[in-house]
């Protein structure tokens, strides 16, 4: 299925988000079949079969490629790692076919405003809603501020429950491995068209000295 500009545009806007909230590590198309959902995922997914969104049919699928996911520590007593989950949605077509949710402690879905009705949302998810968004300079002491993303809908945050610490190092490691293909990728793409360099390349000069202590030059 080919990727429209607007949702790879929402997953985007999702990476930016989740860094203002402190996520230290962040990728996309991260995949989650190791994350076991919770048992209110079954109940949740019923009542979720049931909508109808301007009369159109909806087929549910059991997501769990999730568009973007960040990882922090969160700190409750404890350190422990603490994930959570976006899916963006372009369309209400795209909403009513389903999406990954209640694998991680956080999960959101970010979409324009109108397209997704907060009140058929599962109940512990949240809404991020889209209205020109942009960046926005405060003053030269403060980093960049996204601007035109709302939070619609707060998501409920499962804690320490969750905590598995090992799945979520493989977690992290997977966001990494991800993160340092893509970055490759992007110079990859870009190298052919950047002002290529005139490098100086010197002649190295190798001596070697001689019994009667003087110097020839070895090519």
């Amino acid at each position: 299925m080919v990727e429209t500009y607007e949702h790879a545009f929402l997953k985007d806007l999702a990476v930016l988000w989740l860094r203002e909230q402190g996520y230290l590590w962040i990728g996309k198309e991260i995949g989650l079949s190791h994350f076991s959902p919770r048992p209110s995922y079954d109940e949740e997914r019923r009542r979720f079969n049931q909508l109808t969104l301007g009369h159109m049919a909806q087929t549910w699928e059991n997501r769990f490629i999730c568009d973007c996911v960040g990882v922090r520590y969160y700190y409750s007593g404890t350190h422990y790692l603490y994930g959570c989950g976006i899916e963006a949605k372009a369309t209400q077509e795209d909403y009513l076919r389903g999406f990954c949710f209640d694998r991680l402690n956080l999960h959101y879905i970010i979409a324009p405003r109108g397209i997704v009705p907060k009140g058929t949302l599962p109940k512990a998810v949240g809404l991020l809603e889209v209205h020109d968004p942009h960046l926005e300079q405060i003053n030269e002491l403060w980093s960049p501020v996204l601007v035109g993303v709302e939070v619609r809908k707060r998501a409920y945050g499962y804690g320490s429950s969750l905590a598995d610490e090992k799945k979520m190092e493989l977690l992290v490691e997977q966001i990494g491995r991800h993160a340092s293909m893509h970055h490759a990728d992007l110079i990859r793409k870009n190298l052919p068209l950047r002002p290529q360099p005139e490098f100086l390349t010197p002649r190295f000069k190798i001596q070697e000295r001689l019994s009667r202590g003087k110097y020839a030059e070895v090519m």
